[in-house]
């Protein structure tokens, strides 16, 4: 278990992660829990990496990693899941509004491994109960963090569908992202060609995610002009 045992908060604004096919690992594990608890929307290629798994190697590390010219071994340990209970492992985290990028289409990703790991599910941990806790050591622990747990983020979300929409209006009028998208979705020559183009064509996905995050500020601030209403966030 990872605790965060102090009550300081560094950001409570609105917040867009952009992820793509090579997002894996820690930052899989980052996303998908600003995801769990809604403090931010998954922008990007339709999954991340996949990866959700971690492994020990029996590269000598006392011997700066010199390699056994008899072979060496690479032993996956564990697993590893968000406070919801998933775990990325083979899925990934799956983007609230998909925004094709380079690698979007490409077979990249813990799917196309040999012999990869199945997902599974534990039960959430939304509410700490701190059962890996010693007893003696709970008490201490609870006084500054049990009775302070995050909650869970409402207000983003119900801004998704309409966040959604706007997005698939705006690639869809734009005839560079169209043509962008025939090279994505073509051969594998084209493919990869789409993937080192990065002189041929903008960064339509960067530029998507600030249109997206843009559109979030617009629709919140909406929201707090309202008569009866708190401001969420002032720009």
């Amino acid at each position: 278990h990872l605790r965060h045992t102090d009550s300081n908060i560094a950001y409570q604004g609105p917040l867009v992660v952009l992820v793509s096919r090579m997002s894996a690992s820690a930052s899989e594990i980052v996303a998908g829990t600003l995801q769990d608890y809604g403090s931010a929307l998954i922008v990007g290629d339709p999954t991340t990496y996949g990866k959700g798994t971690y492994q020990t190697s029996t590269i000598d590390s006392s011997d700066k990693g010199t390699i056994n010219p008899k072979g060496e071994l690479k032993v996956t340990r564990g697993i590893y899941y968000t406070v919801s209970g998933r775990s990325p492992q083979l899925i990934g985290v799956l983007s609230d509004i998909v925004v094709p990028g380079p690698l979007s289409e490409l077979e990249v990703g813990e799917r196309y491994s040999k012999f990869p790991l199945t997902p599974d599910q534990i039960k959430e941990n939304f509410s700490d109960e701190l059962d890996d806790i010693p007893y003696p050591y709970r008490q201490e622990i609870k006084r500054s963090y049990r009775f302070d747990l995050q909650p869970k983020v409402l207000l983003y979300r119900q801004y998704l569908p309409l966040l959604k929409e706007r997005s698939a209006a705006r690639l869809a009028s734009n005839a560079g992202f169209q043509r962008y998208l025939t090279l994505l979705k073509g051969s594998t020559e084209a493919k990869i060609e789409a993937a080192d183009s990065e002189t041929r064509f903008p960064d339509f996905q960067k530029d998507e995610a600030v249109a997206i995050v843009k559109d979030l500020l617009s629709s919140l601030n909406h929201q707090s002009a309202r008569p009866g209403l708190k401001e969420p966030f002032a720009a």
